[in-house]
């Protein structure tokens, strides 16, 4: 049996992922809260999140008020800056389509939801439909789409491995439709 060893690159990735969920699951934390949450050392917790905090991927917020007096340095929490990107989630099913931005904290910055029928996607291609939909969350929100990082489509059916779209789906005129190539273009 073969032994893979972890390269300093991949262990690094591995604890910013670390740190990073569990912020995401935490909230603010500080870095003493972070080490005991996460299982990492103090100096991982230290030059990860320096370098995270350098990136403006975390944000530094500030002593924490506290009745207890401690002694050593005051505790300072460190949270996502939730404005470093932002993200556009589509759900389609057979009744309606939801397209939402969300921050990088996760927290939802704009919806906008539309019926399905069936007649939909024969009268409207699938690809014109969604682009409109980004469109109007584009219009809605310029400072935020600006830093748009990713669009995650989800939709019912079954996905075609050799394609970019689904092989079948419930929903009226998508199935055999290409999604993402059209989409990304």
């Amino acid at each position: 049996m073969g032994r893979t060893v972890a390269d300093a690159d991949f262990v690094r990735r591995q604890n910013r992922g670390l740190i990073l969920s569990t912020l995401r699951r935490e909230g603010p934390l500080s870095r003493t809260q972070l080490a005991g949450a996460s299982g990492l050392s103090h100096a991982s917790i230290t030059a990860i999140g320096g370098e995270l905090i350098s990136q403006k991927v975390l944000l530094d917020l500030g002593e924490t008020a506290s009745d207890v007096r401690a002694r050593g340095r005051p505790a300072i929490q460190v949270t996502f800056n939730r404005h470093v990107c932002h993200a556009i989630l589509i759900e389609l099913d057979v009744n309606r389509a939801r397209f939402s931005l969300v921050d990088y904290a996760g927290t939802l910055v704009d919806r906008t939801e539309y019926p399905v029928t069936p007649t939909l996607f024969a009268e409207t291609p699938l690809t014109t439909f969604l682009t409109d939909g980004i469109g109007r969350i584009r219009d809605r929100n310029p400072p935020e789409f600006s830093s748009l990082r990713r669009v995650a489509i989800s939709v019912q059916g079954i996905l075609d491995p050799d394609a970019n779209g689904l092989s079948w789906s419930p929903i009226a005129h998508v199935g055999g439709v290409s999604i993402a190539g059209p989409l990304s273009s």
